[in-house]
């Protein structure tokens, strides 16, 4: 087997990142529907439509970057014939890669020991508006690391 491209890993991860982020954005359409049929508020439906909109074209920027310094120099770094591209190896770190950026900017002014750490971790996950950024990122993740696996499997005996 020849070994995979460079341009072709920037092709690959740049298309699972996006499927990445339709996932995000379609998620959390789902979950803002959800909220308004289950909490009825005097807020029109073009309120969230305006929020959805905003929020998207606000998270391409940081797509961008998780597939600049995340996605794409893990792909390069992982040979194509390693265990780490089976389908649900890769599927659980894809979910917790993408969600240690934001566990860890988050609650970086507590970072001077392991226990204030851990309590502003606590805290933080006891707010409801974490559960978004942490449940998108994760599924950001997942979703692009599954695409990567699925649609290129592992080449046994390959290698780069």
């Amino acid at each position: 087997m020849k070994p995979v491209r460079f341009l072709h890993k920037v092709r690959r991860t740049f298309v699972a990142m996006f499927w990445g982020w339709v996932a995000f954005m379609a998620g959390y359409a789902i979950l803002a529907g959800l909220d308004r049929l289950l909490n009825p508020r005097p807020t029109a439906w073009c309120d969230h439509l305006t929020i959805w909109l905003f929020f998207g074209v606000y998270s391409v920027p940081v797509i961008l970057t998780a597939w600049l310094l995340i996605l794409l120099p893990v792909d390069c770094l992982v040979p194509e014939s390693s265990w780490l591209r089976k389908p649900s190896v890769a599927a659980l770190l894809g979910l917790l890669i993408g969600i240690l950026p934001f566990t860890l900017l988050g609650t970086w002014n507590s970072m001077n020991s392991f226990e204030s750490w851990w309590h502003e971790v606590i805290r933080c996950l006891n707010d409801k508006g974490t559960w978004l950024y942490l449940g998108g990122a994760g599924i950001t993740g997942l979703t692009a690391a599954l695409h990567i696996v699925l649609k290129h499997p592992r080449q046994p005996g390959s290698t780069g």
